[in-house]
């Protein structure tokens, strides 16, 4: 049996079949036929080193830094896994559990790596926390010693029952959620609230299409009461300029709507007087602090 080149190393797999390496090639000898049956040429440099891995495979380390595993239940004995070492291979083994992969280089080191064996977590099967979760809700469950317990039986109910006019805005009910927005039972601040939101998406002109006097009595009349107040002009200024431009012709047929109109131009005259006369009254104290 000849290897065509000096010879590296020896495996012997069974009785009848011997494997050598040696330059870049390996070979596999039929014993009991005296005759190379396979030359696998998978490395660049020597192949200095050959492991038998047992269902795993051949195990071949060569001077290019590579150790690559030869399957041997396939047909052609073809690659199905390697590493790659920054110099070149001297010697390869496998620990009995298959665990860890032993390498020698030709620099000096030692190089062990370690398969990871741990079994996944399957679908469905909750992981168990980490011990930095555990370390977050440490104590949560404490509830003080026994003296110091307190049994509080009753049921909380933290879901908030939401407004009428709310379940019409999620709805996409405009015109309904401006209507009982503005019911005598709700407060201020949640018909303003309401108003605001119909206004930031720009449904107002929608909110008060299809109207008559009865519905637009209780709108102009919130708006008489609250007009006098400077944090809510903006939004009632929006609101009564689409009522003027929408409802103009309705308006002027209409007397109890007419005299509400009046009354809210009476009184945004009388407040522009306010302001007239507050600015002339600080005029004054400017001229007095000087």
């Amino acid at each position: 049996m000849n290897q065509e080149a000096p010879v590296e190393d020896l495996l012997c797999l069974n009785s009848t079949t011997l494997l050598s390496c040696g330059e870049s090639g390996i070979k596999c000898w039929n014993l009991a036929a005296g005759r190379c049956y396979r030359t696998m040429n998978n490395f660049t440099k020597t192949v200095t080193c050959l492991y038998d891995a047992g269902e795993r495979g051949i195990l071949a380390g060569s001077m290019d830094g590579h150790v690559k595993v030869f399957d041997t239940a396939s047909e052609n004995w073809d690659v199905k896994f390697g590493w790659k070492f920054g110099s070149g291979v001297l010697s390869c083994g496998i620990s009995p559990n298959q665990k860890h992969l032993v390498v020698g280089l030709n620099s000096g080191l030692l190089t062990i790596r370690t398969r990871k064996t741990e079994p996944r977590v399957k679908q469905g099967v909750k992981q168990q926390k980490s011990h930095a979760f555990a370390r977050m809700i440490r104590g949560a469950e404490y509830r003080g010693e026994s003296e110091y317990h307190i049994l509080d039986d009753s049921v909380k109910n933290n879901n908030r029952k939401l407004k009428q006019f709310e379940r019409d805005l999620n709805a996409f009910k405009w015109s309904d959620a401006l209507d009982h927005s503005l019911l005598p039972a709700l407060s201020k601040e949640l018909t303003v609230t309401c108003m605001e939101e119909l206004r930031k998406r720009g449904k107002i002109r929608v909110a008060l299409s299809g109207r008559d006097a009865s519905t637009l009595e209780p709108l102009l009349t919130w708006c008489l009461k609250t007009i006098d107040d400077p944090r809510d002009v903006h939004l009632i200024a929006d609101y009564l300029s689409c009522v003027m431009d929408m409802y103009t012709d309705l308006i002027e047929r209409q007397p109890v709507l007419e005299d509400l109109v009046s009354s809210i131009e009476e009184k945004v005259d009388l407040e522009i007087q306010r302001c007239k006369e507050a600015r002339r009254i600080m005029g004054m104290l400017e001229l007095l602090s000087v």
